[in-house]
């Protein structure tokens, strides 16, 4: 099971990500994701990030332990429907 680690900074953080480093042909992506932070605020606040979690890893003896508190502590950040419409209707689609 992976734990998204950008899914769980902000609203819209990772599909940003995705859209601005995609995925190749052959599957995989030119750039590390963190490198297309900003070095005022993204990485700052990812390196905040990963610290919660190491920290959260020490304090559970298992994965389904962290995973479960991890989910109520920093939950996945999901689209809401009202942005998706915005979003769609600054591309043009229907």
């Amino acid at each position: 099971m992976v734990v998204s680690v950008y899914a769980r900074l902000a609203p819209g953080v990772l599909a940003e990500l995705r859209n601005k480093n995609p995925m190749t042909e052959k599957g995989y992506r030119r750039t590390k994701h963190h490198q297309w932070l900003t070095d005022h605020t993204g990485h700052p606040k990812l390196i905040q990030h990963l610290d919660k979690l190491v920290d959260m890893m020490k304090m559970f003896g298992t994965w389904d332990e962290f995973r479960d508190r991890l989910d109520r502590a920093l939950p996945k950040y999901q689209p809401m429907p009202l942005l998706e419409w915005a979003e769609k209707e600054n591309r043009g689609d229907e």
